[in-house]
């Protein structure tokens, strides 16, 4: 946000008490208008999971990260970037990706190698301890070495590397997570990008966000998903089904630190908020009590034909920001239902332009809301 006057040297200096001059008031002005009516100019997605099918869209955005690896650690071999189905791992290169990466190619669009890894698994080590891949790939020079030389090779057939390296918390990991990613750059050839996603620090204190902002080419902010990961027992029976997906004030917090003078990425066109199309459902009874403590979630193309029915009613939240859909199903049954559609997303674009940020990432291409009545795609690109 615009977080004070400009004093001499272009400090900004937070006064409530005093009178602003023309000058100042004029400045102020200004610097709100050209947020207020930025554009966006930087519109990313990722690619994963059955994605194939959106590939069209594609040709609308400016970059594209492939999740088709994931980092492990092995005690015994150290860092290993798999693209296997191996180890149970989802993040699969495709046995033929040229479908895909020709579209691209043909459209001159730059693709990263998504690289995924948590820091909060648990890996059992030969001296009875634990630790997590994050932990342990970081941790010492050797293992980084080794990650970054993995890392660095497998850049070679793609613009870059997307490190998407979530749940980390603690000083500890923080430090050496910075020292990895400066590494990392440091290695890449020349040319190649190096976009990072982070999450908010508000829970997860692993993340030096100016750190990497020095390191990156991008930060992507991953504040969503805030809906309840449980029910109380004690909730059924009751009206209590305040889930939003992306409550307003959760995502505020959220850029706001991104963003902090001394603590923040301190140039502010490498960041892009990610908006991801999850949600949160309840089943409930005539008068919106909770029957049962399970969350259901139901898919954008499920979404969009509950939506479709005429009795389904939408109602949407200022407090939060978020529509919540109630329909009936064809057997009767109730659900109350926290998402994202046109609205919540672009109030998040337009809190987001009011920080400086004009960047938006999406999770994912051929899960995003792109047809009839239930079109985010269509509202999205009005931003451009």
């Amino acid at each position: 946000m615009i977080t004070g006057v400009a004093g001499a040297g272009g400090q900004l200096k937070f006064l409530p008490r005093d009178s602003a001059t023309r000058e100042e008031a004029a400045a102020m002005l200004v610097r709100v208008y050209e947020r207020y009516t930025s554009k966006l100019d930087w519109l990313h997605g990722f690619y994963a999971f059955s994605s194939y099918s959106q590939i069209d869209l594609t040709a609308s955005m400016d970059a594209v990260s492939v999740g088709w690896a994931r980092m492990e650690y092995d005690p015994a071999a150290g860092p290993v970037l798999n693209s296997s189905r191996t180890n149970g791992n989802d993040w699969v290169r495709p046995d033929d990706p040229t479908p895909a990466t020709d579209y691209w190619d043909t459209r001159s669009l730059p693709y990263n190698l998504n690289v995924y890894a948590s820091a909060g698994d648990s890996i059992p080590l030969p001296d009875g301890t634990t630790t997590s891949t994050v932990a342990a790939v970081t941790g010492t020079p050797e293992a980084r070495a080794q990650a970054v030389a993995a890392l660095t090779a497998a850049s070679a057939d793609y613009a870059g590397l997307t490190i998407d390296f979530e749940g980390l918390k603690g000083d500890t990991i923080k430090q050496n997570y910075v020292t990895f990613l400066k590494e990392l750059d440091a290695a890449l050839p020349q040319g190649k990008t190096l976009y990072v996603c982070v999450q908010p620090d508000t829970w997860y204190t692993g993340f030096d966000y100016r750190g990497i902002g020095e390191a990156a080419d991008k930060v992507i902010l991953m504040a969503h998903d805030y809906q309840w990961t449980s029910v109380p027992d004690s909730y059924a029976g009751t009206t209590n089904t305040d889930s939003p997906v992306t409550p307003f004030a959760s995502v505020y917090e959220a850029l706001r630190d991104l963003t902090d003078p001394a603590t923040g990425v301190a140039d502010r066109s490498k960041l892009a908020l990610q908006i991801s199309f999850g949600s949160a459902g309840f089943h409930v009874d005539g008068e919106d009590r909770l029957l049962e403590t399970t969350i259901y979630h139901p898919a954008p193309s499920t979404l969009a034909l509950r939506l479709a029915q005429p009795d389904t009613q939408v109602v949407y939240s200022e407090e939060f920001r978020n529509p919540c859909a109630l329909y009936t199903t064809e057997d009767g049954s109730r659900y109350k239902v926290w998402y994202e559609n046109e609205q919540s997303v672009l109030d998040k674009v337009a809190l987001a332009r009011m920080f400086g940020i004009t960047g938006v990432s999406l999770w994912r291409i051929g899960n995003i809301p792109a047809d009839g009545a239930y079109d985010v795609w269509s509202a999205l690109l009005t931003q451009r």
